[in-house]
């Protein structure tokens, strides 16, 4: 359990306190299921993804018309604008790092991906580099949300066929998830 629920409140303090919103009361009704992309949410050059392969297979593998695929440039965003689309997404797509924390604000039931550089860990008490070590810092924060389900796919190896069809069923999977929630609350 850990700080799970600390961390659940905290998302919904800040979404109800940026949106002017009761708390946010989870997915919205389907379809369609929003995939959102955070594009090049990252300083660093190994993590500044901007997904054009994933997307471009995307297009063609999800129907139209249960699946709306945002892509988005955060940091060209206000906060508010941020959150308002970590709420409206029911998966939400990012490299690890600045991107990521805008995910804390997605609605219980949701699906985070997170793309992780396997290789780019850094050691916080000296700032030192650890280059053989993966990142870890919002390895422990996002899987202590437990509101949401967090998977962890690889950098060095997303854009190889084989990764970005597993992102493909990754997605459809979550997907049918979200939708037999979403049945069993109604």
């Amino acid at each position: 359990l850990g700080r799970g629920p600390n961390f659940a409140s905290f998302s919904n303090f800040m979404v109800e306190n940026l949106l002017g919103k009761q708390v946010n009361p989870g997915l919205s009704p389907v379809p369609p299921i929003q995939v959102t992309f955070s594009l090049l949410s990252s300083r660093d050059k190994d993590r500044r993804l901007d997904f054009s392969k994933q997307l471009s297979f995307l297009e063609h593998g999800l129907n139209s018309q249960f699946f709306k695929v945002e892509p988005r440039t955060l940091w060209e965003m206000t906060m508010v604008e941020q959150v308002q689309l970590a709420c409206q997404s029911h998966i939400f797509v990012t490299a690890c790092g600045g991107g990521s924390m805008t995910a804390t604000f997605l609605p219980r039931g949701s699906t985070l991906i997170v793309y992780y550089n396997p290789t780019g860990g850094v050691d916080f008490s000296t700032l030192g580099s650890l280059p053989h070590q993966p990142a870890r810092l919002d390895w422990d924060l996002l899987n202590n949300a437990g509101y949401l389900r967090v998977h962890w796919l690889p950098i060095s190896t997303m854009n190889e066929d084989k990764d970005i069809n597993l992102l493909h069923q990754l997605i459809l999977h979550e997907a049918q998830i979200i939708l037999d929630d979403l049945k069993q609350d109604t």
